[in-house]
């Protein structure tokens, strides 16, 4: 999360000014430039997988100006933080496997394997002592 909220992880709208890819656009929608905040919640492919747990945010027309700012709204309201950032991970991962032409999970399961992830992360962690 931090890494996503420093914007620090390697986007290709950053690669572009670095000339090291020729288009910023979002692989998966081809509509937008690829920043951290697209690519992790604002992308038009991702609607699905937010909108189980933050529908009214996700369909808000609300405009986050990073993803730091979305996180810190999230803080605020005080959401499910650990399914947000299990959920980020995920799709972090997606999109790495979709580049080097792995498989993936659909994004339609995504948010249930996120969930399941977490709860068996949860389950396996040792209590905190009084």
């Amino acid at each position: 999360m931090w890494r996503a909220c420093s914007d620090s992880l390697p986007m290709l709208k950053k690669l572009v000014q670095k000339t090291i890819v020729s288009s910023p656009l979002c692989a998966s929608c081809l509509q937008a430039p690829e920043d951290v905040l697209h690519a992790l919640w604002g992308c038009k492919n991702l609607l699905q997988v937010w909108s189980s747990e933050f529908k009214e945010l996700a369909t808000a027309n609300h405009q986050f100006c990073s993803f730091a700012d979305l996180f810190g709204v999230l803080i605020k309201n005080q959401s499910n933080l650990e399914w947000f950032a299990t959920t980020c991970w995920m799709i972090w991962n997606r999109r790495s496997k979709v580049r080097m032409q792995q498989p993936v999970i659909h994004l339609d399961r995504l948010s249930s394997s996120a969930r399941d992830y977490l709860s068996e992360f949860q389950k396996l962690r040792p209590k905190a002592a009084n």
